[in-house]
């Protein structure tokens, strides 16, 4: 059977491809390795929300996960705000504890969030795990991992983009309105741009 051929709906666009890795650092997301993603509506003082950037490449250490966002805890209380790894100076009753391969924060005694940075050979690049239970301010369940310590594997909820691309649209988005993603793609290439010249991470 013949079929007729269709029309494509726009002009074809390379950057219009899914979430492609980055050479040098990924983080596990849904199963897949993905160079950025944005959860949530970056910037809501009253919300959960949690960005995770592509860390600069081309110097030692640098290929470490780059987060920003407010975390609130299993119960939706809020924790603090991540500004480029670090906790914003007002929190103060939350702790960032440095580890072997990368970083914990923990809050009241119990690790609310944990990032480590593996590096693959399989993936020929350094993979960033975050590890938690977070929830937004009604209580759903927003991000969790899953999986073994091996190989565990961030799961998000709600809506959510992934993969930014060099003209700050994301190759996947779920949710997120143009004025979500505008302002997750600000936040992140100015934390990226932070990293690059030394600040925090």
């Amino acid at each position: 059977m013949l079929f007729k051929p269709v029309p494509l709906l726009g002009p074809p666009r390379i950057s219009t491809s899914l979430a492609v890795p980055s050479a040098h650092h990924n983080y596990s997301l849904g199963g897949e390795m993905v160079a950025s993603f944005a959860l949530g509506r970056a910037g809501a003082e009253d919300d959960f929300w949690l960005l995770a950037a592509e860390p600069p490449s081309g110097e030692a250490g640098a290929a470490r996960a780059l987060l920003a966002g407010r975390i609130l805890d299993a119960f939706g209380r809020p924790v603090c705000v991540l500004e480029g790894n670090r906790i914003a100076p007002q929190d103060r009753g939350a702790l960032r504890q440095d580890t072997p391969h990368g970083w914990r924060l923990v809050a009241g005694g119990q690790v609310v969030l944990e990032v480590e940075t593996r590096f693959s050979k399989a993936a020929g690049c350094a993979i960033s795990y975050i590890h938690g239970l977070l929830r937004d301010k009604r209580g759903a369940v927003r991000l969790e991992s899953r999986g073994g310590p091996d190989s565990p594997s961030l799961v998000v909820h709600g809506r959510f983009a992934y993969g930014l691309r060099p003209d700050d649209t994301f190759g996947q988005n779920h949710g997120l309105t143009d004025e979500e993603c505008a302002e997750a793609a600000r936040r992140m290439r100015a934390m990226a741009r932070a990293a690059a010249e030394g600040g925090p991470g």
